[in-house]
């Protein structure tokens, strides 16, 4: 169905419809939150935005009186996210960097970390700060929390912890022993993500800490940048500016792509459902080359068509990246409840909603 159908068929739809839909079918992770204190880094991300937002709109939907208190560098910048003014006063700011975070004094319930550099933030930082960043920040706020009693705590990692994927495994599984090249200084988010698993595991050890670990493949979803380093989003910029979709690389790299409604879903039950001390694979098992990508974007949206320039890939961009979604299926009964075209057309309504 395309998007100009879609319009006709949904002219009620917005990001909260999603969230409404993900909130029903799962309201024991609500019950289990309920009059929690949850301290929240990398808001102002468009997971952590998604996070957030999914937290605030259960929290109306069913009278939760869940608290947020959301550490923010520009707590100006992380109160326009709120779409919401009934949300307000469910939600506290702590101004401040991660790397010289100080805890607020009252009781925290469960911690998530999503705090690291954006790619925004990346393109004016040396890969020395991108490392400390990531790994410094994380050791900062396990400082914190192993004297406040915090029973739960969610580090937001990546499938770049993994390396590249190797091209006879098909899904990446939480026991892969890949891991980046360290003598590659173009594998530095990865390695840095993958040294803060290790700190995770170390103070939970060392201090009773209780993390678990959400290793977050490619994503798609109102919210997502258009003008940065995500194929599909690169797509769908190019149709809503009216151009055929462009391929600049070969088309050839493997990708699969999770719903940010669901993403969010899967992180809170992680946090509450997660087994401490384990890691687990958070994306899609639908892979797909790009340029079938670039295909399906296009003929979802009734697009102008595709293009491939056929360059040479560039920089540390795996060939395939792709998990095993198993561990999270099988024990905590994870799974999608979206395809990736309606992923596709909610992505391109939303946008052009804001912009027309």
């Amino acid at each position: 169905m395309g998007l100009s159908e879609f319009r006709l068929a949904s002219d009620n739809w917005s990001p909260h419809t999603d969230l409404d839909r993900v909130a029903a079918a799962h309201g024991e992770i609500w019950n289990r939150l309920q009059g929690s204190n949850i301290l929240m880094t990398g808001a102002t991300g468009t997971i952590g935005k998604w996070i957030l937002e999914a937290i605030l709109h259960a929290n109306l939907r069913f009278g939760l009186n869940i608290s947020v208190t959301v550490l923010s560098r520009d707590p100006q910048k992380a109160k326009g996210l709120v779409s919401n003014l009934q949300s307000s006063q469910h939600i506290k700011y702590i101004k401040g960097d991660i790397k010289n975070l100080q805890l607020p004094s009252y009781q925290v319930s469960y911690v998530i970390h999503g705090a690291a550099p954006t790619s925004d933030q990346a393109e004016n930082l040396d890969q020395i700060e991108i490392f400390n960043a990531i790994v410094s920040g994380t050791k900062n706020l396990l400082e914190m929390t192993k004297t406040a009693d915090t029973p739960r705590f969610l580090f937001l990692s990546s499938g770049a912890v993994y390396g590249p994927q190797p091209n006879d495994v098909l899904l990446e599984d939480e026991s892969q022993m890949t891991a980046p090249d360290t003598t590659d200084p173009s594998y530095v988010y990865g390695e840095a993500k993958r040294a803060a698993e290790m700190l995770c595991s170390v103070y939970s050890s060392e201090f009773g800490i209780q993390p678990t670990i959400a290793r977050i493949f490619a994503v798609v979803g109102p919210g997502m940048p258009l003008n940065k380093h995500f194929a599909i989003g690169n797509f769908i910029s190019d149709y809503l500016c009216g151009r055929k979709i462009e391929i600049l690389g070969t088309g050839k790299p493997i990708r699969s792509y999770l719903y940010l409604a669901d993403v969010a879903y899967w992180l809170l039950k992680l946090l509450i459902d997660g087994a401490v001390g384990s890691a687990y694979n958070v994306g899609s098992e639908h892979a797909l080359s790009l340029l079938d990508l670039a295909e399906l974007v296009n003929t979802t949206l009734d697009g102008r068509g595709v293009v491939a320039r056929g360059q040479a890939e560039k920089g540390p961009n795996p060939v395939r990246y792709v998990p095993s979604t198993a561990k999270a299926r099988d024990e905590l009964g994870l799974r999608e409840s979206f395809t990736l075209q309606e992923s596709i057309v909610r992505t391109a309504e939303w946008y052009r909603s804001i912009y027309t």
